[in-house]
């Protein structure tokens, strides 16, 4: 009579648990540190994007206020009060717009002389109006003041490319010049330049006429 066979039972030994155990680390380890570093990096562009969208609805405010000084077609009136941030054009057109800087009442008959004569220094732009206790400046030079002011949100003014600029004549092409009326020729053109914290810059060129 043959002796019954003994059940085998078959399972894992000791050193195929540790073997398991640490390769489940290590694969624990590899993904939570690939996660880790896709999910830092996702973060890092999305604060980037964040960062540039705004640099570009700075610029766009800034371009809206320069588009409403050229939808502006108020002109003049003598003994009229006006109020900071008015925006009027001479009663014989001339091109400009001047936006008032100073509140008050203007000339009660006279309209005053407006300025189209740029300083020798191309940052300096038209110089003030006076009209009646009224003060004018010409709507460009004031949009580089509130730039340089941060009216438009948070950004930086790069200082060295925020100027009055005109283009001259290079061989068959031209090339930027900020040297005013030192020809005779004014630097009419604002040329804006603004940076975030990430160094992000844009750059927008603004004429003074229509």
């Amino acid at each position: 009579m043959k002796s019954p066979l003994k059940n085998s039972q078959s399972g894992f030994t000791l050193i195929e648990i540790i073997v398991t155990l640490v390769t489940a680390s290590v694969l624990g380890t590899m993904m939570y540190s690939y996660a880790s570093s896709s999910f830092s990096q996702s973060s890092l562009q999305i604060a980037r994007l964040k960062d540039s969208l705004e640099l570009h609805a700075v610029m766009e405010n800034i371009i809206s206020d320069y588009e409403n000084h050229l939808e502006s077609t108020a002109q003049w009136e003598a003994g009229h009060a006006y109020v900071a941030g008015d925006i009027v054009t001479p009663t014989t057109q001339n091109g400009y717009r001047y936006v008032c800087v100073t509140s008050g009442t203007s000339h009660a008959t006279t309209e005053p002389i407006w300025k189209t004569t740029w300083s020798a220094a191309p940052d300096f732009g038209v110089s003030d109006i006076t009209d009646g206790s009224v003060i004018w400046k010409e709507a460009l030079s004031t949009l580089k003041n509130q730039v340089e002011a941060n009216a438009y949100g948070t950004y930086s003014v790069v200082s060295d490319e925020t100027k009055f600029i005109k283009f001259k004549p290079d061989g068959a092409n031209f090339k930027e010049d900020d040297a005013g009326m030192a020809d005779g020729d004014p630097a009419t053109i604002l040329k804006v330049t603004i940076t975030n914290e990430e160094g992000g810059r844009l750059t927008s060129l603004f004429t003074i006429t229509d």
